[in-house]
């Protein structure tokens, strides 16, 4: 799903190009998530998809907290459940703290396999009602059709 930003080529060219409208757009991301799992490609995050064991490790590690370093300028990193970076000038910003449970609900179901029912504070049985998401044992996680409106989803669940 291409998101056509401001300053880039494809923003001026926005008004020429022959781009799908919104339905259009949900129902070929619905398709690839169906042909791709006949073939045995699984989305196993809102946007990527591999065959079992190939998922992305470096990836993955953002989505589930896993602390990291990052080396060079700009480069950012959580370590210790605080988050910093490196500007231009190798000054070292602290960027504040993470790895919350409204973090981790909100990091968490942008992958297939959800979150622990327990992190969410905030009733979600309308969005199973709704075929947005899906219960699997003491873990809960969206659809491919939540998965669409998965930023709606997420800040109703964990807004304070």
């Amino acid at each position: 799903m291409l998101k056509i930003e401001k300053g880039t080529k494809f923003y001026e060219m926005k008004d020429s190009l022959p781009l799908p409208n919104e339905d259009e757009v949900s129902s070929m991301y619905l398709k690839t998530v169906r042909a791709l799992n006949e073939i045995g490609i699984k989305q196993y995050e809102i946007s990527n998809f591999a065959k079992e064991g190939f998922e992305s490790r470096h990836n993955l590690k953002y989505w589930e907290l896993v602390p990291y370093l990052g080396i060079g300028k700009t480069a950012h990193s959580f370590w210790g459940g605080r988050r910093f970076y490196y500007d231009e000038e190798f000054n070292k910003i602290y960027d504040g703290n993470g790895g919350g449970d409204s973090e981790r609900v909100m990091l968490g179901l942008r992958l297939a396999k959800g979150v622990e029912k327990a992190l969410i504070k905030k009733p979600y049985e309308q969005f199973i009602k709704m075929g947005l998401m899906r219960e699997h044992g003491d873990r809960i996680s969206l659809t491919p059709e939540g998965m669409l409106v998965s930023n709606t989803i997420i800040s109703e669940l964990t807004e304070v």
